[in-house]
């Protein structure tokens, strides 16, 4: 996170004590609770673990202890952009306007890595989960940017 980033840093301690709870929930073992903690303090909100349908849950319980591996790895949250900049495909990078603070701030550095082979679109009143929470709407807008983007990419 560079200087610009600076408004930034309490949200992240704040993600971070989330992320803190989830983790411990599943290095003890409670699967479901720490999958139930991501969705409802993380990534959708309050209320968010309900609203999914149950095949839903039960695939992100079965994948949480996926999540405690990958935060064992130290760089689990580095960007490596010099090696992003160099795909030579379109991209579409979006992110919900209910998605938390810092989701734009990221994609943004994404976009910029990219340069103008990225279209970045904000997805109104979806979170950081659209395919679950709006499937329909987000499977038209990436078919409308599939068929867009024939023949702009490597192998277009």
């Amino acid at each position: 996170m560079g200087e610009e980033d600076q408004e930034l840093r309490p949200v992240l301690r704040a993600m971070g004590a989330a992320l803190d709870g989830v983790l411990a929930a599943l290095r003890a073992g409670e699967d479901r609770a720490g999958a139930q903690r991501f969705v409802d303090e993380v990534v959708i909100g309050p209320g968010g673990w309900e609203r999914l349908p149950e095949r839903y849950r039960a695939t992100l319980t079965a994948n949480a202890p996926t999540f405690a591996d990958e935060h064992g790895d130290p760089d689990w949250a580095r960007l490596d952009l010099a090696r992003l900049a160099g795909f030579p495909g379109p991209a579409l990078l979006t992110f919900g306007s209910a998605s938390p603070p810092w989701f734009p701030v990221i994609v943004g550095k994404l976009a910029a890595a990219l340069g103008g082979r990225a279209r970045m679109r904000t997805l109104v009143g979806d979170g950081h989960v659209p395919h679950l929470t709006h499937p329909d709407r987000y499977a038209d807008d990436l078919t409308e940017f599939i068929r867009s983007s024939r023949g702009t990419g490597p192998c277009g």
